[in-house]
This record gives structure tokens, sequence and C-alpha cells, in this order.
């Protein structure tokens, strides 16, 4: 914005890194009928891991060394920042939690239910070489020769009010997967000894939107779209279009922000995001609540000033001091003072998004007016309040920013 005008600025959050995959297939799978589970010789569960396997009661227990030939591998841990596939330091490994797999042969010979735990760093590990699936007269697996087999791979949520499961396998949970139709997995089909083997599984949680309940303002203080007639909620829901500095906004391909039903990723995609493919059975969710808030600028300036006082804090040192500083505030101030605005709207019939803010004043939450500004400044009192309106007030454009 010009210099001639009062300053006033939105968020900063980046509209293209806003979308939502409501990925259906992450309802756990139901497993295939089977008998009561078999004893496999040197396996048996210990007394720890007993009665844990709840989805899968007659589930079949075995553990193999990490990265044994004849077995599947992988990762379990609560993604806590970035891509949900990464294996970043900040991420919490799931300890002693309860994974499960199934297989399909390519002569379409269906295994019993296995399951595993992982150990102390997140990993697990099924042993399935022929000693442990001929005891329990499971078909062989063997990964050489057969392009059809196929595996997937599911595991106990140990809190499902606070995670959601956002990845699991290859990519989608409960999916199957083949040698062809795969993202991430790593399979060796060489035949013999030194084969069979799938590595670079994951089962990853995610800790739900507000579960802590001061991400937003309380519900009577949200922002909705309002009929300028009646001043009653639109019939949609939608804002006019107020341009795009201080909204978040759907972005073209290749970025596709919005909001879908997730159905498939084509093979060799890239792990670290879904993306909306309509081939693959992805469908538009219209109606979807999108509610977005962000800090006022004192309890940001508060946090800012922890952040520099700590460096190398990790997340959840900053998350500790995020929840102290804000609930501080919140005794002094009341309830939801620290957030500046929360706006809801719903998702369009096409998936699409668009959300706008109406700002607060200054150039940042350090900075009232810009470097020698003449007219148009601040009046005092105004820096950092939320905007009257959505419109700016002095002419300027929302829709170059």
């Amino acid at each position: 914005m010009r210099s001639s005008y009062k300053a006033r600025r939105g968020t900063s959050l980046a509209a293209a890194a806003l979308s939502f995959a409501l990925v259906a297939p992450l309802a756990q799978p139901v497993a295939f009928a089977q008998e009561a589970p078999a004893a496999v010789a040197g396996a048996e569960a210990a007394a720890d891991t007993q009665g844990k396997n709840k989805m899968v009661p007659n589930a079949i227990y075995t553990k193999g060394g990490w990265r044994d030939f004849g077995g599947y591998h992988g990762y379990a841990y609560i993604n806590k920042d970035g891509r949900a596939d990464d294996l970043s330091s900040n991420n919490e490994p799931l300890k002693g939690n309860v994974i499960y797999l199934q297989y399909v042969t390519g002569k379409g010979e269906v295994s019993p239910t296995f399951y595993t735990t992982t150990d102390s760093e997140g990993r697990f590990s099924f042993d399935l070489r022929r000693g442990v699936t001929d005891k329990v007269g499971a078909p062989a697996f063997h990964l050489a020769g057969a392009s059809n087999f196929r595996v997937r791979v599911w595991g106990e949520n140990p809190d499902p009010e606070k995670y959601s499961v956002v990845m699991a396998g290859d990519m989608e949970s409960g999916r199957y997967t083949t040698r062809t139709y795969r993202t991430q997995e790593s399979w060796n089909f060489t035949a013999g000894p030194s084969g069979s083997r799938i590595t670079n599984g994951r089962f990853v949680l995610e800790e739900k939107p507000n579960h802590v309940g001061w991400l937003a303002k309380p519900e009577s203080e949200w922002t909705r779209a309002l009929d300028g007639e009646t001043g009653k909620p639109t019939v949609d829901g939608q804002f006019p279009d107020y341009g795009n500095y201080g909204s978040i906004k759907s972005a073209a391909v290749p970025n596709q922000s919005q909001v879908w039903w997730e159905n498939g990723e084509d093979a060799g995609s890239l792990p670290g995001y879904y993306k909306y493919q309509p081939g693959q059975g992805d469908r538009a969710a219209g109606g979807v609540e999108i509610i977005a808030s962000y800090l006022n600028d004192e309890v940001a300036r508060e946090l800012d000033a922890w952040k520099e006082a700590n460096p190398g804090y990790t997340v959840e040192q900053e998350r500790a001091n995020q929840e102290r500083i804000i609930t501080e505030y919140q005794k002094e101030h009341g309830e939801g003072s620290h957030i500046a605005e929360t706006v809801v709207v719903p998702s369009k019939a096409n998936g699409k998004i668009y959300l706008p803010f109406k700002g607060t004043y200054g150039v940042s939450r350090t900075q009232e007016n810009q470097t020698a500004q003449l007219r148009n400044k601040l009046e005092e009192g105004d820096f950092g309040k939320v905007a009257k309106t959505f419109e700016t007030e002095t002419g300027a454009s929302r829709y170059g920013a």
C-alpha cells in the first residue's frame, strides 16, 4: 500500500498453503474374517502388547528385525511440523503402538491380518518369512514374479479425540499398494532370501484442528458474510470479492489449495502432499466450513520476544510457551481476546475457498506508520486495532497486493 494511504495489513498466511484433503479412505479398514490367532513360534506377543490390538482382536502377532528381508518396515510418529512424510527430529515417535498388515498374493490369496508393535524409536517391522506364514496357514509373502501382489497397512489411533490418521502404509490408510502403484514405499522384489522386503512405510498422526480450544474466538464472535440489507448471514455464506490482500484464496494448479475428498494418488507422486486428481476419483467438497484466525499484535509481540530470548528452542517448548502466554492474556483480557479475528466461510461447490480478513492497522506489528509518511497517519490508539470494514478506507486497492 502506498505511503500516502493509511497503513492496514492482513495476515501473513499464504493462500497457496491452505488446502484440505478430506481423505475418505482414512476410515480404518475392516479385516477379513479369520480364525482365532495361531501362535507363531518365537513371536508370541509380549505381555505388555497383549490386548492392544483392539481393532482386530484376532490378528496374529509377529515381529521382525529392523529392515530384515522377508518383511515390511516403517516409521510411526506424530507429525509436529512440515510435511507428513518427513522424518523430522521434531516428530514424536509412537512407542509401543499397534500396526496391522494384510496382503493379497498375485493369485488372489488373502492373508490373515498380522500385527506388530513399534519400538522406542517408533519403528515397526513385520517378520513375514515362510517360517512365520507357514505356521499360520498364510500364503507366502513372496514379491518376486507377482506384479499384482498387494499390501495394506494401518494402525491403532491412541487418542481419536485428539489425533487424525493422515498417512498409513504407503500414503492412504488401509489402501492396498502394489510395486507399481505406490508413492514412497520401497519394494525389493528380488527372488530368494535377499528379497521380498518393503521399507519406508508410514503410520502418521496429526493433532486435530483446535483441539486445544484457543486457536479461535468463541463461536459467538466469529465473523460470517452478512447480507448488506438484512444484516443476516448470506444464503451461501460467501463473501464478496474484496481482492487478494489480507485474504485466504484458492490458488491455481499446481498448488490446488481447495477442499476435496481424497481417493487416490498417481503412482510415483511426491508423498509430501496430497493432490486434487479427479482422474483418481477425487471429488470437490463444497459446504465445508473453513475457520481461520490470527493473533493480535500484542500477543504476537510477546511470542516474538520469547523466541528472541530462547534461541534453539524446540517445537514443544514453543508450543508450551504459546499456551502459557495465551492463557495468561485471556485471564487478564477475557476469553478469545488474544485473537484479532476469526472468520468463517464454507468452501464453494467446486471446493475453492475465499476468506477475507479486515486486517489490523499498522505497517507491521512493530511499526505504526510507514517511514516518512506525512498523510493518512493512524489516529492515536488505532495501531493494532482490527479495521472497521473489509473495504479499504482510502481508495487503495486490495487486488494488486
